[in-house]
């Protein structure tokens, strides 16, 4: 049961990122996801201190798993800059259905490397999600998703697929949190690396630590908080999973969390988020939330 209602408060908080994500790149940082994921990781700095405050003995761990940790880090940059790229030409609201391809990359992969198997009544419910989370956003009058934004969030699927297999094996060797230590240390390598080797992020990370408090910093600070939330509880709910596949596909209800709060991000916001649909779209959406509460109920 524990990592059922820890793997559904995360899709709610990822949601909640997703909207903000979309005001940042569409209002603050327009066409640099670079910059983005290169603050968001210097920002996790204070995570660290944190930690090792309250839990010292994360770094008792092997190097050798920890650099795992900290390697799947640097997966979640790659696919954090495929995703802004994503925000940067469709909407949230269509971005974010496609991560339902998540799960099924994760059932094969979990299959195949680490010997996972789940039931019948289990893969059942898993289809239900999925689909109820792709339908939840289809509009079949129009095309839903342009190619560009399929092939970048194609890419940030797959890369997070793999970062997912690899994390769930190496928690065999140890909790939820120290993993979230050592992948904050992967974290601030990539923000090293950017900020030495790529003279123009150096630039505009410094013209940005020159005015810590105005908005779009501090937009990326919150996201960045709300992430370390989620990530932490998909964690658990990873450890606590009885497979991987299963842990992500509560992400499935994510595309419903991000529709409810579009519509309070279309009143903060009404230029850079669309009006939300009613009528017959929300009958249809209610619809495509029943399939996958459905689908929850086999998965419990």
């Amino acid at each position: 049961m524990t990592w059922i209602v820890a793997g559904l408060i995360a899709p709610l908080l990822w949601a909640l990122s997703n909207i903000i994500d979309q005001i940042k790149v569409r209002k603050y940082f327009v066409e640099n996801p670079l910059l983005i994921t290169t603050l968001g990781c210097f920002l996790s700095l204070p995570i660290i201190v944190i930690i090792t405050t309250f839990y010292p003995k994360v770094w008792q761990l092997s190097p050798e798993i920890g650099l795992v940790f900290s390697g799947t880090a640097l997966f979640d940059c790659l696919a954090f800059l495929a995703y802004y790229k994503a925000l940067e030409k469709d909407e949230a609201s269509n971005t974010v259905p496609i991560f339902q391809i998540l799960p099924i990359m994760i059932f094969i992969m979990g299959y195949l490397f680490l010997g996972e198997t789940v039931s019948q009544k289990q893969v059942i419910g898993s289809t239900f999600i999925v689909l109820g989370a792709f339908c939840l956003m289809a509009d079949f009058q129009v095309k839903l998703f342009k190619w560009s934004t399929l092939g970048y969030m194609m890419l940030c699927c797959s890369v997070l697929a793999i970062s997912t297999i690899i994390n769930r094996d190496a928690l065999e060797h140890t909790n939820w949190y120290t993993a979230m230590a050592w992948k904050t240390i992967g974290y601030l390598f990539f923000f090293i690396v950017m900020f030495s080797l790529n003279k123009k992020i150096r630039s505009q990370c410094i013209t940005q630590m020159h005015h810590p408090f105005n908005i779009g910093v501090l937009l990326i600070a919150i996201v960045e908080i709300i992430g370390l939330l989620a990530n932490a509880l998909f964690m658990l709910s990873l450890d606590k999973a009885p497979a991987a596949g299963l842990a992500q596909t509560l992400n499935g209800f994510q595309p419903f969390f991000v529709l409810a709060l579009g519509y309070v991000g279309y009143k903060i916001a009404p230029d850079y988020i669309k009006a939300p649909k009613t009528g017959k779209h929300m009958a249809f959406h209610l619809f495509c939330l029943a399939l996958m509460i459905f689908g929850l109920y086999l998965i419990y």
